[in-house]
């Protein structure tokens, strides 16, 4: 398929047909990742944690002093650093 880049205001926009929301699973108002990857810009539904903020976002605006603690659940002790999960 191909689509125009357009002016909006003083940004650029790209229209996505609703054929191609659906098949990617994604609706009107949801966050995606932009990432240009070999020259190709790739859009992709971001990865979310408890509602509208990302993890990177939550943990962004955590004081820098703050002292991280494991918790112990189930006999395994779950760890979250730097967007990854460590069980």
């Amino acid at each position: 398929m191909i689509a125009k880049i357009q002016k909006w205001g003083n940004s650029l926009g790209l229209m996505v047909p609703m054929t191609v929301l659906k098949e990617a699973s994604l609706s009107v108002g949801e966050s995606v990742d932009i990432v240009v990857n070999k020259g190709k810009i790739v859009v992709s539904p971001a990865l979310q944690t408890r509602g509208k903020y990302s993890f990177k976002e939550l943990v962004s605006r955590l004081p820098r002093k703050h002292a991280v603690r494991e918790e112990e659940r189930d006999a395994a002790v779950v760890r979250e650093a730097e967007g990854l999960l460590f069980i």
